[in-house]
């Protein structure tokens, strides 16, 4: 026996029919629910799902990243000084040429897209890591010099490592988490570009 409820006979009626006389009405959701593989509204569905936990994860990963980073940087520099232990010359150059491009590409990083934000929260903090960055730079050329000569001196690799270890230690506990809930998502994007190009060679 045919129902003569109005709703059950209203959801028999063609598609055509239905959505013009519910376009306004707040039920609108319950036959846009069942046209879920019409090719007009599907890809208005898979964008809005896709797109509003990326805020989120974005900025939760962005602290992990960072922090991911100064961690693969300290391995590389482990390494470095077992080279040098080793007097293994060869292996001590390949070293080396990782940790110099790894190391200057992660702080051009940091001074393009978090510190002139940071500046303006922090501005002695900033400026101190923009010093230490300008004294990491410098002490990277007499190493790469001796390590290109075979004539590396410990003490000064020595010195180099304590220097940066201690520099990442205090962007850990105050640069890093400030950007991961400051800096704009789109300057998020472009410093996960850079610095995740080392860890991926993990």
């Amino acid at each position: 026996m045919p129902s003569t409820d109005p709703d059950v006979r209203r959801m028999g009626l063609g598609l055509q029919k239905l959505l013009p006389s519910h376009a306004d009405d707040n039920d609108d959701a319950i036959p846009r629910a069942r046209i879920s593989s019409d090719a007009s509204v599907e890809p208005v569905m898979t964008t809005t799902s896709e797109s509003q936990p990326e805020a989120p994860s974005a900025r939760r990963g962005l602290a992990i990243l960072l922090s991911d980073h100064h961690h693969r940087l300290e391995a590389t520099y482990r390494a470095l000084l077992g080279c040098a232990y080793a007097e293994d010359t060869r292996a001590l150059t390949l070293s080396w040429s990782e940790v110099e491009a790894e190391l200057l590409d992660h702080m051009a990083a940091e001074e393009a897209v978090i510190l002139p934000s940071y500046e303006l929260h922090a501005p002695d903090d900033a400026h101190r890591i923009r010093e230490e960055h300008a004294r990491i730079r410098t002490l990277l050329m007499p190493i790469g010099v001796e390590v290109e000569l075979h004539k590396i001196r410990l003490a000064r690799l020595r010195q180099f490592v304590a220097a940066i270890e201690a520099h990442a230690a205090s962007e850990d506990a105050r640069m890093y988490p400030w950007a991961a809930q400051h800096v704009a998502l789109v300057s998020q994007r472009m410093l996960y570009a850079r610095i995740s190009r080392g860890l991926e060679r993990e």
